[in-house]
C-alpha cells in the first residue's frame, strides 16, 4: 500500500512504512529531492531521494538506471551509501514518471563539517581521510572512476562513518568563469581541467587530496573564480609541467595562457596546511603530481605511514569488475573503466 505525503516543497508517493519526518526536507544536496524518513518495519531512518520526470529525459533516466546498478553492485561496503530499495510510479500509458530511491540515513555530509568552521582533530581527519581513501579504493577496484568526487557527495552517517554517494551523474554546483565559460571544479584533477590526459583512477586521487586539505584547513587549496587562476594556483603549487605537457593542453586559451606565464614561484605544502603531520604532507606531495603516471594510487596510499595508525584489514577489500559493452574510459595503463 502507498500514500502520499509533502515534504521539501512537491509531493512523494511511496510504501506506507516511510513516514517523513515532522518539518523535514532536503536532506542533502543534490539535483533531485531528498527527503529524510522513519521505516516503520524495521524502525530505522532512511532517506527516500525522489527523481522526476524521468520518462521524459533520457539523461536523467540513464543516470537513474545507471545509479542503481553501481549501488547495487557495491553494496554492503562499509563506505559506499547503501541503496536499500527502489520504487517507481507509473502513469496510466505504461511510461515510468517517478523514481524514489531508499537509502541509508546519513546525518550530515563534508561540505556542512567543512562550513562548521571548527577545526578537525589529527586523529579525526586522520580517520576521514582513511575512510575515504579505502571507499575510493573499492570504487577503482571495479573498474570504476567518480566524475564528481567533492565534500557534497561525501556523508557521514549516524555512527559517524564516511559513506560515499553520488554514483550517478550528479553535477558540481561550482561558480562559471569568465574565460570560456567552463565551471570552476576546485576538486578537479589538472589532466581533466586542462585536457591533456583522461579520466581516469588518478584523477580520483587528486581531488581526494582536495577534500583532505580542505578538511584539514577549512578552505579549498585551489579556490579560484577563474579557469586561469585555478591553473595559476595549482602551477604554484606544482611547478609548471613540462613543455610536453603544456603543447598536449587540448584547450588552445588555457594551452596560450599557460605557455605564457613562462616561470613562477612556487608555494609550499606548509604554507597550505601549516602544522601538519609531516606524514600527511608527504602523503599530498604524493598525491599533487602533475604526472598522472606518477600519482599515488589509493591502494597504494592506503598503505602510507600517514595511516600507520588506522590500517586494518578491511583496507585490501576488492571489489569485482563491473562489465559492459558501452565504450569505457580507460585510463593510463589502458584498464578500462566505467566513469559515475
Amino acid at each position: 500500500m502507498r500514500h502520499t505525503f509533502n515534504a521539501a516543497g512537491t509531493t512523494f508517493t511511496v510504501d506506507t512504512r516511510y513516514q517523513a519526518f515532522s518539518g523535514s526536507g532536503r536532506h542533502h544536496l543534490g539535483s533531485e529531492l531528498t527527503v529524510a524518513v522513519w521505516d516503520k518495519t524495521t524502525g530505522e531512518n532512511r532517506v527516500i531521494r525522489k527523481f522526476s520526470n524521468v520518462s521524459q529525459q533520457l539523461a536523467e533516466a540513464k543516470r537513474c538506471l545507471r545509479e542503481i546498478r553501481f549501488l547495487r553492485h557495491f553494496k554492503g561496503h562499509d563506505n559506499i551509501v547503501r541503496l536499500y530499495d527502489f520504487e517507481m510510479n507509473f502513469r496510466s500509458n505504461g511510461d515510468f514518471d517517478e523514481v524514489y530511491f531508499i537509502e541509508e540515513y546519513c546525518e550530515t555530509d563534508l561540505r556542512k563539517i567543512i562550513r562548521l568552521e571548527c577545526p578537525l582533530s589529527g586523529m579525526e581527519l586522520l580517520a576521514f581521510a582513511h575512510q575515504i581513501l579505502r571507499g575510493v579504493n573499492y570504487i577503482h577496484s571495479a573498474g570504476v572512476v567518480l566524475q564528481d568526487l567533492s565534500p557534497d557527495n561525501i556523508l557521514i552517517s549516524e555512527a559517524g562513518a564516511v559513506k560515499i554517494a553520488g554514483l550517478g551523474n550528479s553535477h558540481l554546483s561550482v561558480a562559471s568563469n569568465g574565460d570560456a565559460g567552463q565551471p570552476v571544479n576546485p576538486y578537479q584533477a589538472p589532466e581533466v581541467t586542462l585536457r591533456y590526459d583522461r579520466l581516469s583512477a588518478a584523477a580520483n586521487v587528486w581531488s581526494v587530496g582536495c577534500i583532505i586539505v580542505e578538511l584539514a584547513t577549512g578552505r579549498p587549496i585551489f579556490n579560484a573564480t577563474t579557469l586561469s587562476n585555478h591553473v595559476y594556483k595549482i602551477f604554484e603549487l606544482t611547478g609548471l609541467p613540462s613543455e610536453p605537457t603544456l603543447s598536449a593542453i587540448a584547450d588552445a586559451e588555457l594551452r596560450d595562457y599557460s605557455l605564457s606565464i613562462g616561470s613562477i614561484t612556487r608555494i609550499p605544502l606548509t604554507k597550505h596546511v601549516p602544522s601538519a603531520d609531516p606524514r600527511l604532507l608527504e602523503l599530498l606531495s604524493e598525491i599533487f603530481s602533475l604526472d598522472v603516471d606518477s600519482r599515488i594510487t589509493c591502494k597504494d596510499a592506503l598503505s602510507h605511514k600517514y595511516l600507520d595508525d588506522v590500517r586494518c584489514h578491511a583496507d585490501g577489500f576488492v571489489c569485482f569488475p563491473v562489465r559492459s559493452t558501452e565504450r569505457p574510459y580507460r585510463s593510463n595503463s589502458d584498464i578500462g573503466l566505467w566513469a559515475v
